[in-house]
Protein backbone atom coordinates (compact mmCIF):
# COMPACT_ATOMS: atom_id res chain seq x y z
CA UNK A 1 0.00 0.00 0.00
CA UNK A 2 2.84 2.40 0.85
CA UNK A 3 4.58 1.64 -2.45
CA UNK A 4 1.39 2.51 -4.37
CA UNK A 5 1.04 5.77 -2.45
CA UNK A 6 4.64 6.71 -3.19
CA UNK A 7 4.11 5.74 -6.83
CA UNK A 8 1.08 8.04 -7.02
CA UNK A 9 3.09 10.91 -5.52
CA UNK A 10 5.85 10.16 -8.06
CA UNK A 11 3.31 10.56 -10.86
CA UNK A 12 2.22 13.93 -9.45
CA UNK A 13 5.89 14.98 -9.21
CA UNK A 14 6.42 13.92 -12.83
CA UNK A 15 3.41 15.95 -13.98
CA UNK A 16 4.82 18.95 -12.12
CA UNK A 17 8.14 18.48 -13.92
CA UNK A 18 6.35 18.21 -17.26
CA UNK A 19 4.60 21.50 -16.49
CA UNK A 20 8.02 22.99 -15.65
CA UNK A 21 9.18 21.81 -19.10
CA UNK A 22 6.46 24.03 -20.57
CA UNK A 23 7.60 26.89 -18.29
CA UNK A 24 4.55 26.59 -16.03
CA UNK A 25 6.45 26.64 -12.74
CA UNK A 26 5.51 26.90 -9.11
CA UNK A 27 8.84 27.16 -7.32
CA UNK A 28 7.35 26.23 -3.96
CA UNK A 29 5.74 23.08 -5.37
CA UNK A 30 8.92 22.13 -7.22
CA UNK A 31 10.91 22.61 -4.04
CA UNK A 32 8.53 20.35 -2.08
CA UNK A 33 8.88 17.61 -4.70
CA UNK A 34 12.66 18.06 -4.77
CA UNK A 35 12.85 17.43 -1.02
CA UNK A 36 10.38 14.53 -1.35
CA UNK A 37 12.51 12.88 -4.04
CA UNK A 38 15.72 13.45 -2.10
CA UNK A 39 14.33 12.00 1.14
CA UNK A 40 12.88 9.04 -0.74
CA UNK A 41 16.24 8.43 -2.43
CA UNK A 42 18.05 8.49 0.92
CA UNK A 43 15.55 6.19 2.66
CA UNK A 44 15.39 3.59 -0.10
CA UNK A 45 19.14 3.72 -0.83
CA UNK A 46 19.82 2.56 2.73
CA UNK A 47 17.96 -0.65 1.87
CA UNK A 48 19.38 -1.21 -1.62
CA UNK A 49 21.27 0.70 -4.28
CA UNK A 50 18.94 -0.17 -7.15
CA UNK A 51 19.38 1.95 -10.27
CA UNK A 52 15.78 3.18 -10.09
CA UNK A 53 16.56 4.91 -6.80
CA UNK A 54 18.93 7.15 -8.72
CA UNK A 55 15.99 8.39 -10.81
CA UNK A 56 14.80 10.14 -7.65
CA UNK A 57 18.23 11.62 -7.06
CA UNK A 58 18.44 12.83 -10.66
CA UNK A 59 15.01 14.46 -10.45
CA UNK A 60 15.88 16.12 -7.16
CA UNK A 61 19.20 17.44 -8.47
CA UNK A 62 17.53 18.80 -11.62
CA UNK A 63 14.97 20.68 -9.55
CA UNK A 64 17.49 22.07 -7.07
CA UNK A 65 19.86 23.04 -9.88
CA UNK A 66 17.07 24.84 -11.75
CA UNK A 67 16.31 26.92 -8.65
CA UNK A 68 19.86 28.28 -8.59
CA UNK A 69 20.85 28.41 -12.25
CA UNK A 70 19.06 28.68 -15.59
CA UNK A 71 19.03 25.33 -17.31
CA UNK A 72 17.74 23.67 -20.43
CA UNK A 73 14.13 22.53 -20.18
CA UNK A 74 14.91 19.14 -21.73
CA UNK A 75 16.40 18.03 -18.40
CA UNK A 76 12.96 18.58 -16.83
CA UNK A 77 11.46 16.32 -19.45
CA UNK A 78 14.07 13.59 -18.97
CA UNK A 79 13.63 13.67 -15.19
CA UNK A 80 9.84 13.64 -15.59
CA UNK A 81 9.92 10.59 -17.87
CA UNK A 82 12.16 8.66 -15.47
CA UNK A 83 10.04 9.50 -12.43
CA UNK A 84 6.78 8.88 -14.30
CA UNK A 85 8.01 5.46 -15.37
CA UNK A 86 8.96 4.63 -11.80
CA UNK A 87 5.57 5.82 -10.52
CA UNK A 88 3.62 3.77 -13.06
CA UNK A 89 5.58 0.61 -12.27
CA UNK A 90 4.96 1.20 -8.54
CA UNK A 91 1.20 1.27 -9.12
CA UNK A 92 1.14 -2.22 -10.67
Amino acid sequence: MLIKLLGFIDIIAAVTLILAFFSIKSNALLLIFAFYLLVKFILFSIESLAIVNFFDLFGSVVIFWSMAFPMHNVLFLIAAILILEKGIVSLK
